[in-house]
């Protein structure tokens, strides 16, 4: 048995959300374009990842995000356009964005923060910006340009909203055919312990 667990905390996305994005997927794909994409039960908007953890301090992950998410009224998450870091022109992260609901899951993810820190977790170096990822560049190529154009053509990309109610402590598994998400915990807003 692993003493370790690969650990990040997440928003899940509802299903029907999942499968809008797994359309858009298909649409952007192409097997030159050397994107690794996200498989569509992997679709997640992640608040903090914290890597490598001692199994034993699980518990005490989840209880800081509990504590951190509790103040918290669930809220709407609309998911509006899409894009790439650091651009679309030299994609390396394929991602769809956040319309209402940013601030929210901003404030959110600054509590987790804060709440992880104190357990002795270092705080991320760039600021927060949420998305959803839905694929990794792994060689720029020929078909770039295509895929750029394809991003520029799905900027008005809106596949609706869900409810966030909760945060999800997961655990990833990494292997052949991708990462195993696997919940540790679900934490949910609004509930005062």
């Amino acid at each position: 048995m692993r003493n370790r667990v690969r650990t990040f905390v997440a928003v899940e996305l509802a299903p029907r959300l999942k499968d809008q994005v797994e359309r858009l997927i298909t649409r952007l794909s192409s097997p030159a374009a050397g994107v690794k994409w996200v498989e569509t039960e992997n679709l997640h908007i992640t608040l903090k990842f914290l890597g490598e953890i001692d199994n034993p301090e699980v518990p005490q992950v989840c209880r800081a995000v509990a504590q951190a998410v509790a103040p918290y009224d669930p809220f709407e998450l609309e998911l509006q356009g899409v894009g790439a870091f650091p651009r679309i022109q030299r994609p390396r992260v394929l991602w769809v964005g956040v319309g209402r609901g940013r601030e929210q899951l901003q404030h959110l993810q600054r509590d987790v923060e804060d709440r992880l820190h104190a357990l002795g977790y270092p705080r991320e170096a760039r600021p927060y910006e949420p998305h959803l990822t839905i694929g990794r560049v792994k060689r720029a190529g020929p078909e770039m340009d295509r895929l750029a154009g394809e991003l520029a053509r799905h900027q008005s990309f809106a596949p609706g909203s869900m409810w966030v109610d909760q945060a999800v402590v997961f655990a990833s598994q990494l292997g052949r055919g991708g990462p195993t998400y696997t919940p540790l915990g679900r934490l949910e807003l609004g509930r005062t312990q």
